[in-house]
């Protein structure tokens, strides 16, 4: 049924020709929309990036981000290093949901802090805050 509407519209539309002439200037006109309406999207879209881009590096280039920077590596340096076998297994391990349901959550936690930042490191870190609050 909508087959023969399709086509009883064409045959009307090929038989007239100032209304072939209509549909073509119509579907001209909408060919350009559709190209403007891209080419809009496209700049408007270039201009976003480029705009946030500049804020970014105005930021990064600003000196109180600077110095802001230089506090967080010092704060860095400190950290203990990650073991990073070690804990790419413990993290896998903990991946799956069996150790989750046999084991505390404490200990899953305690057991990748062991895996991730050794045994040693955390003992110290954590006299160290014993000490502080003393």
């Amino acid at each position: 049924m909508k087959q023969e509407f399709v086509f009883n519209l064409l045959k009307k539309v090929k038989a007239d020709p100032k209304l072939m002439r209509k549909l073509k200037v119509a579907l001209v006109v909408g060919m350009v929309g559709i190209v403007l309406t891209g080419t809009l999207l496209i700049w408007a879209g270039i201009s976003a990036f480029k705009y946030v881009a500049g804020i970014a590096v105005e930021t990064a280039q600003a000196p109180t981000t600077q110095a802001q920077i230089a506090d967080l590596t010092t704060e860095l340096q400190n950290l203990p290093t990650v073991q990073v076998l070690s804990c790419w297994a413990s993290a896998q391990r903990l991946m799956d949901p069996q150790p989750w349901l046999v084991h505390p959550l404490a200990e899953n936690l305690n057991g990748l802090k062991v895996a991730c930042l050794g045994a040693e490191k955390i003992e110290q870190t954590e006299t160290e805050t014993e000490r502080e609050t003393i």
